[in-house]
């Protein structure tokens, strides 16, 4: 008398899985190993919540200090109108002059404000005369023309632009957006004068 035998292979009898046209076979698992801890090498360290530096950004110099070089390191400081990459006038360290998708006439408007403002102080690069509100939209457009046609980094626009700011009144004038930033930030979130003003720099950032 023949021995017993299960016909085919024992993965189609015994616990076969079927996965879509064909079958696969369960393999056996290893046996369990003994368990190993891994103990690290150095401990990790925590900072005390007394060090976080809770309260207003704005009137923790050393933060806002750091914030501002930061943001000079990153954008970079050109004290005279130049084209974004979205080709949006700018001038200082990032400050728009311009609006996405508004006209000539919009952007020109805005030019205007910033030159009887008082923040800063347009001349012309030149003769260091001071330039008059309409000579400093007449550069507005040049610029404006400018990176339309010929799109470059913020250095390219130097040679076109034909008045400047002081670099220290181009500091002043991010400094003031940064600072409206933050308080809007507060104004709309005020929990946030609880968080650390490391978590406020990365907002505005």
């Amino acid at each position: 008398m023949a021995d017993f035998r299960l016909p085919g292979p024992l993965c189609r009898i015994l616990g076969a899985l079927d996965i879509d046209v064909g079958t696969m076979c369960r393999a056996a698992s290893p046996p369990p190993g003994p368990v190993v801890t891994s103990t690290p090498s150095q401990p990790v360290a925590t900072v005390p919540l007394t060090q976080a530096r809770l309260g207003d950004l704005e009137t923790d110099v050393e933060r806002m200090n750091e914030l501002m070089a930061h943001l000079d390191e990153r954008e970079g400081l050109y004290p005279y109108f130049y084209c974004d990459h979205n080709g949006l006038v700018a001038i200082g360290i990032g400050h728009l002059v311009d609006q996405r998708g508004a006209s000539d006439a919009s952007g020109q408007a805005i030019a205007r404000r910033l030159a009887v403002g008082g923040e800063v102080v347009f001349r012309h690069r030149d003769t260091d005369r001071l330039a008059t509100a309409d000579e400093v939209v007449e550069d507005w457009q040049r610029i404006k023309d400018r990176g339309r046609t010929h799109p470059g980094g913020a250095r390219s626009f130097e040679r076109t632009a034909r008045l400047h700011i002081t670099e220290e009144a181009a500091r002043q004038l991010s400094q003031s957006k940064v600072r409206g930033n933050i308080a809007r930030i507060y104004d709309r979130r005020p929990f946030a004068r609880r968080l650390d003003t490391y978590i406020i720099m990365a907002f505005v950032d």
